[in-house]
């Protein structure tokens, strides 16, 4: 078996188990939690999910991992099961808490989500290219924002105008657009933060823009164009 190299050791009692067992010592230990177990590619760990939070566990050593390395391979050997958890929320998304950019989307359109920070150039960079296809309808554009620059007024002032997409899309041509922040806007924003974090924001990516194919289950981080087409 490969050889792994751990990070962040966690002590917790238990002791060699399957994976139904597993699953009741963590369901009792996080009592009202959403938990999951799957095995891992080498046994004998399992992969629990908490949350959304997803662990290596090992029952031999009472031991539990945020991050696991193989020694002879790059990259936490944790992000797939992470991925995977991002592909199943998708399906539970409620577009009604982003902005729905396409006016009028034609039959059978492709559901993108957008999250986006307008003070992002590449964020600036991947909305200009969907909004060619959202424009003619073969996209169905929804945009959610994350203020990774600190510019939270602004992104709460987008929220609160009339036509949130219409100022956006004004605010990425370099138009000077007077914003004024609200209550409203506020809680709109938050929603569609909590909805960043369960699509894996701070876990599985961490910057914008970040483009989601609800129909297709697919992610693309970064205004990769080519992976966008």
């Amino acid at each position: 078996m490969k050889k792994l190299l751990f990070f962040i050791l966690v002590p917790f009692l238990c002791f060699s188990a399957t994976k139904e067992e597993v699953l009741k010592i963590f369901k009792k230990r996080f009592a009202n939690q959403t938990i999951s177990v799957k095995e891992f590619k080498y046994k004998p760990y399992y992969v629990v999910e908490i949350n959304g939070n997803v662990f290596l566990f090992d029952p031999n050593n009472k031991l539990i991992f945020p991050m696991v390395f193989s020694l002879n391979k790059r990259g936490d050997l944790l992000e797939p099961y992470r991925k995977e958890l991002v592909k199943e929320s998708l399906s539970k998304v409620n577009l009604s808490d982003f902005v729905h950019y396409t006016r009028s989307p034609r039959k059978g359109a492709q559901r993108v989500l957008l999250f986006s920070d307008p003070m992002c150039p590449h964020c600036k960079r991947a909305f200009a290219f969907l909004k060619g296809f959202a424009d003619n309808g073969t996209v169905d554009l929804y945009i959610g924002f994350i203020p990774i620059h600190g510019n939270a007024k602004q992104v709460q002032g987008i929220l609160c105008s009339k036509d949130p997409a219409s100022t956006y899309a004004e605010i990425v041509e370099g138009k000077k657009v007077k914003l004024s922040p609200c209550s409203n806007g506020t809680s709109e924003f938050f929603k569609q933060l909590i909805w960043a974090q369960r699509l894996g924001f701070r876990k599985v990516w961490r910057g914008v823009p970040a483009i989601f194919f609800l129909d297709k289950k697919q992610m693309v981080i970064g205004a990769n164009l080519r992976k966008i087409a």
